[in-house]
């Protein structure tokens, strides 16, 4: 007995000799679907994990400016108050 390929059941699904493969074919089928949306939905996570990293990467860089922004300005009002101080 030859063993039949993998895609024979798809194929020649019409006929009433294969109605006895009917539960591998709605497996197979499943399979495959449960597979295609498991991947659609892990791309879709990984889409949102990497733009919650960009995000989270400007908000980092927004702040740094901002401890630098706030240092210089420290730095301007303590030179002014030491210039004020000596006239």
């Amino acid at each position: 007995m030859k063993p039949t390929p993998f895609l024979v059941p798809l194929l020649a699904w019409p006929t009433w000799a294969n109605w006895a493969a009917l539960p591998l074919v709605l497996i197979l089928v499943l399979a495959l679907v449960l597979a295609l949306v498991l991947t659609v939905v892990l791309l879709l996570a990984l889409v949102l994990v990497l733009g919650l990293a960009l995000v989270l990467a400007l908000a980092l860089v927004v702040a740094l400016l901002l401890v630098l922004l706030l240092a210089l300005a420290l730095v301007v009002a303590l030179v002014l108050a030491w210039r004020r101080r000596r006239s």
